[in-house]
């Protein structure tokens, strides 16, 4: 077997954890707030840094010599000593809920001295009450750890859909290069585009399916595990499907859509060359693998059709909005930033950096707002067929209002509004302020509307349909964010969206050059809620 190696997401993970556990232990704050430099440095690494040399490690801003010893130690061990050494000093329910979202470090340490030392037993503190006589634990807090553990558990065991993505792509890639298969394909939920996922399926045509995991064993792309397979994070189960050249097009089918999509297609194993086939023998117009989710699949594929348009496309696109550069918390400059757009063939670049408000993400205050200007203007002069625009991610402040006063909010191309605080507000304020923010006349594009984090927070509540009618009637385009963590507008909002001839804006969210390709998560949303190349703004 072949030595495994760990993400760049599992590395910054293990930082953060080793963050939260000095804090718990009570360590000054230069010590843990060290740990959580680190994860944020290794997060912005735009190499894999088990494929970096220490050295190399340590030539990146915020990464020390040690640091980079810890950070190449998780890379190619999946942790390091010295987070081994104070784990031991906790239970494992201790550690457990520090992943417990309104579980801080400081809350926990409470607990922990109370004889609270894990999940269940919190659970049961706060069935019986016993955990308001914590300090710190008042109604407010217990009502937002209750939804976080809710979370917590509803979501044990899932994953991001871009960390399955780039996974299954590897994997399908090693084994038709070792050529123990004919072919591998994805299938299953990941197929369908899912938010979250419990596990990777694909599709192999091979001999014996058995070469296929033996073959995964010797790279380091998965490994066999107590429970079956498992990929180089020791988190996500793989499963192979064996299929063959003639049923490959039923297996398929099959194996990608919900059970709700096929008894809703009224599929009983009919056969057929390709997916068209078997969709035409259904009488059927073909549905897209991204909306074969039981819901409204039939009613949009079948407009779709009859009206002879079909889902938007990666080519449709004609240039991104919502991106960031180094004036605020990005790792790439304006001009490259702008560079890798054109390297899409696109036309435009929309930037927007922080407001002045998102004093934690370097905000530009109007000073600064000036100095960037003259910037795009002096980039803009040399380009040819391409325009930066100038934008804002505008913070929603407390009471619906955006970031800075009117006659500043007038110089702006376009602005993105964002919420980004006060995220534990009831569903009715959360609904007053954002509607008051659509309302604003500069507000172009709403953008990530619950403000959620996948696998962190589960985000704000809203009342969706008074939400889409203001922004109808307003003119005001929702993004759906494609950032890993965001995909926000969730896809089943968005289609209310588009009854309703709200524009969707196709957005990355990118910090750097490589995450302008969260656009195509983006897009994969926007599919699944039945978008054509008209319903995007961007294209």
């Amino acid at each position: 077997m072949s030595k495994r190696i760990y993400s760049n997401q599992h590395v910054a993970s293990q930082f953060q954890l080793m963050a939260k556990l000095l804090e718990l232990q009570g360590e000054t704050k230069y010590k843990w707030i060290a740990y959580e430099n680190a994860a944020y440095c290794v997060k912005r690494v735009g190499a894999p840094v088990a494929e970096m040399t220490e050295a190399e490690l340590q030539q990146i801003e915020g990464m020390g010599p040690a640091t980079a010893k810890k950070a190449k130690a998780a890379a190619e061990q999946g942790t390091f000593p010295q987070l081994e050494e104070l784990k031991n000093e906790f239970t494992p329910g201790v550690i457990d809920m520090l992943e417990v979202r309104g579980l801080t470090p400081n809350r926990v340490a409470k607990l922990y001295k109370s004889g609270i030392d894990s999940i269940e037993k919190l659970k049961l503190a706060i069935a019986d009450s016993s955990v308001r006589k914590v300090s710190g634990f008042g109604p407010a807090v217990v009502a937002q750890v209750s939804d976080g553990i809710d979370y917590y558990e509803e979501t044990l065991g899932m994953h991001l859909l871009s960390t399955c993505t780039r996974t299954a792509n590897a994997i399908t890639k090693y084994l038709i290069e070792k050529e123990v298969c004919e072919r591998a394909e994805i299938t299953g939920a990941l197929r369908r585009g899912a938010e979250l996922l419990q596990e990777i399926e694909l599709m192999v045509d091979a001999p014996d399916i058995t070469d296929c995991y033996r073959a995964l064993d010797q790279s380091n792309l998965a490994y066999e595990s107590e429970t079956g397979w498992a990929t180089q994070d020791h988190s996500i189960p793989l499963l192979l499907h064996k299929s063959n050249s003639e049923k490959w097009a039923a297996n398929l089918f099959e194996t990608t859509g919900s059970a709700e999509h096929l008894e809703l297609a009224g599929w009983d194993g009919q056969a057929g060359r390709d997916e068209q086939e078997i969709y035409a023998a259904l009488k059927l117009p073909f549905i897209s693998p991204a909306l074969r989710e039981g819901d409204k699949e039939l009613e949009i594929g079948i407009t779709l059709a009859s009206s002879g348009q079909k889902l938007a496309e990666w080519a449709d696109l004609k240039g991104c909005f919502h991106a960031h550069s180094t004036w605020s918390d990005a790792i790439d400059s304006i001009e490259d930033m702008a560079k890798g757009c054109m390297a899409e063939g696109w036309h435009y670049f929309g930037l927007t950096d922080h407001s002045q408000t998102a004093a934690y993400a370097n905000g530009l205050k109007h000073e600064r707002l000036i100095q960037q200007w003259e910037t795009i203007d002096s980039i803009n002069a040399g380009l040819k067929n391409f325009r930066i625009f100038k934008g804002i991610e505008s913070d929603i402040l407390e009471g619906g209002q955006l970031d800075y006063p009117d006659d500043v909010l007038a110089q702006f191309d376009f602005i993105v509004a964002s919420i980004h605080s006060g995220l534990n507000m009831g569903q009715a304020e959360a609904t007053e302020r954002i509607i008051k923010a659509i309302e604003n006349p500069y507000t172009r594009i709403l953008g990530h509307p619950t403000g959620r984090k996948l696998l962190n927070r589960r985000g704000l509540s809203f009342d969706w349909e008074k939400l889409l009618d203001a922004a109808a009637a307003n003119g005001v385009v929702i993004e759906i964010n494609g950032s890993a963590s965001r995909l926000d507008m969730p896809w089943k909002m968005a289609i209310g969206a588009l009854e309703r001839g709200i524009k969707i804006a196709i957005t990355p969210d990118a910090h750097s050059v490589s995450e302008i390709q969260n656009m195509r998560y983006s897009l994969l949303m926007a599919q699944k809620a039945g978008a054509t190349k008209q319903d995007i703004l961007n294209t």
